[in-house]
């Protein structure tokens, strides 16, 4: 299990990332927030995920609530495989 701590202004959230496989499906149950800014589950390879989130500084002054997501995951991907 890998754990990242996040801070934001006043706000902390502790983000737990877990290697497991897959035995079946479920409901998606996004919050409030996911949904308003478009955010969705996908299934890609592990090629394709790390060339995404590798892109985070590409989003520095633009995005910067993508790019603290971009970074967060690339950091976790590196840190699991």
């Amino acid at each position: 299990m890998l754990e990242i701590d996040e801070y934001y202004e006043n706000c902390k959230w502790v983000n737990k990332y877990f290697i497991c496989k897959a035995i079946g499906t479920t409901e998606i149950k996004q919050t409030k927030r996911e949904m308003e800014v478009g955010m969705e589950p996908r299934w890609y390879s592990l090629s394709k995920i790390k060339d995404i989130f590798s892109k985070h500084n590409s989003y520095e002054g633009i995005d910067e609530m993508r790019r603290g997501m971009y970074l967060r995951e690339y950091t976790a991907l590196m840190e699991l495989i």
